[in-house]
């Protein structure tokens, strides 16, 4: 049995019944051709997905139909059905027995079409017209019959992943250098010049950077500038304290303005006596917070 005799006797029975659509033959062609590529196995699976893809089956009740006709028919046996969408239905090629009764209407049809041929030549021929008589018969190729083995698949194997590996290779070469990026680094707000030398200064900036990071907003080059430039204009002792009651109020920007308990002070005018006060105040927050932070 091999894949010509399957067709033939596919063909002489499709002669016979008028049942017989287009995807029954599709169907059909497929499954031997798959078995061939398979090397003839007695078993094997039919993928639903990828038949009805390449059949251009776009129903599955029709798929499904066609298939259990070919059952029926006895052209398959279905010897495993398919428990889900993921999984192949398992099938086997059936070969039919009364091969010789469904070539009937097959060689009728075949004797009708050649006597209209030559009926056609003899009228070209009182023509003066040439025509030729001559059957073209194609010969069997057994080497197509012959079926795959471990070693031929894994020659295989090897081959293309040599092939692809020099490809990758050669498109490694021939790739264009990676350009870096444009623009200026990443800026750190911890190493830039502040405008007091005073280590409390120092400490209270870096709560202030903590802080921002945080409450996941961080601090960009043209705020840090904004904001020492505001409080270079305050003496280093209010500076100081503007930053830590920024952040233990828990505050998003600096207030340029020391604020009591109960009340705020605006634009912190006055009194050497009021900046003092809040300045004390601030300072014991300062402790609790380098404490919390670990920063003392």
């Amino acid at each position: 049995m091999n894949g010509y005799d399957l067709s033939r006797q596919w063909f002489d029975f499709a002669f016979e019944r008028q049942e017989c659509k287009v995807q029954h033959t599709a169907l059909y062609l497929w499954i031997v051709e798959l078995n061939n590529r398979l090397g003839w196995k007695s078993t094997f699976g039919l993928p639903m997905s990828a038949t009805m893809e390449g059949l251009s089956i776009g129903n599955k009740t029709t798929y499904s139909n066609t298939l259990r006709d070919l059952v029926s028919w006895g052209f398959i046996e279905i010897v495993q059905e398919a428990k889900n969408q993921y999984q192949s239905c398992i099938v086997k090629l059936c070969w039919c027995e009364n091969e010789q009764a469904l070539s009937m209407a097959l060689s009728t049809a075949l004797y009708r079409h050649s006597d209209q041929h030559r009926t056609g030549i003899v009228s070209g021929t009182e023509l003066g017209i040439e025509s030729s008589t001559v059957t073209i018969d194609k010969p069997l190729n057994f080497q197509t019959f012959k079926p795959l083995n471990k070693e031929t698949i894994d020659a295989d194997r090897v081959e293309i992943l040599e092939s692809l590996k020099d490809r990758l290779l050669d498109e490694e070469k021939n790739a264009s250098p990676k350009v870096p990026r444009k623009g200026s680094p990443k800026f750190d707000p911890a190493k830039i010049e502040l405008p007091f030398s005073g280590e409390g200064f120092s400490i209270a900036w870096l709560a202030w950077i903590k802080h921002r990071q945080e409450i996941k907003k961080p601090l960009t080059e043209t705020a840090v500038g904004q904001q020492l430039k505001k409080l270079s204009s305050f003496d280093e002792a209010t500076a100081t304290a503007l930053i830590l009651q920024t952040v233990e109020k828990g505050w998003h920007g600096i207030v340029y303005e020391l604020r009591s308990e109960n009340h705020w002070q605006p634009n912190a005018p006055a009194g050497k006596g009021n900046i003092q006060k809040n300045y004390e105040s601030v300072m014991t927050a300062e402790q609790r917070i380098l404490q919390k932070r670990g920063l003392n």
